[in-house]
């Protein structure tokens, strides 16, 4: 449990960010924000700040040795930002979570793997798998929608 005083790492500076500083605050929390961009949201409202890519080891090492407990603001932080902060400083979720949650294939097969239902879905890896995932989804009578990560479509 952390304590009033204590402060909290966000990864990440947009919205999320600056309302979790600003509900931190509500409970005596302090917060300490890094995030590569110099006009981040958060920044406005947290104690402490940090503005530094996420590659950089040494800005990671001294923003995680400044906080009690560092979190995300979001999934899009990059997994070895994560396991460096996470040497320094209690993280949660951790980076394994976090890998977890940057993978849609991964993340729903975890938490259908819970019991919880989720909409259906299928891996594809191919033109093949592809067609028999559109004749499986299209079989259950619901609307689908198809991701792909590249928009250009050459993944």
């Amino acid at each position: 449990m952390i304590r009033p005083g204590a402060t909290i790492g966000i990864l990440g500076g947009g919205q999320l960010g600056r309302m979790l500083a600003l509900a931190a605050a509500e409970y005596g929390l302090k917060t300490h924000v890094y995030t590569p961009e110099a006009d981040s949201p958060a920044f406005e409202v947290a104690a402490q700040r940090t503005c530094a890519a996420y590659e950089d080891e040494a800005a990671l090492i001294r923003f995680a040795k400044a906080c009690d407990v560092v979190t995300y603001e979001f999934e899009n932080v990059p997994r070895r930002t994560a396991e460096i902060v996470g040497s320094f400083a209690p993280l949660f979720p951790d980076s394994d979570a976090l890998a977890t949650t940057q993978d849609r294939l991964s993340e729903k097969t975890f938490v259908a793997g819970l019991g919880i239902a989720t909409a259906p879905f299928q891996a594809v890896a191919s033109e093949d798998d592809l067609r028999e995932a559109l004749r499986r989804l299209r079989a259950t009578q619901t609307e689908n929608v198809l991701a792909h990560p590249d928009p250009a479509g050459d993944a």
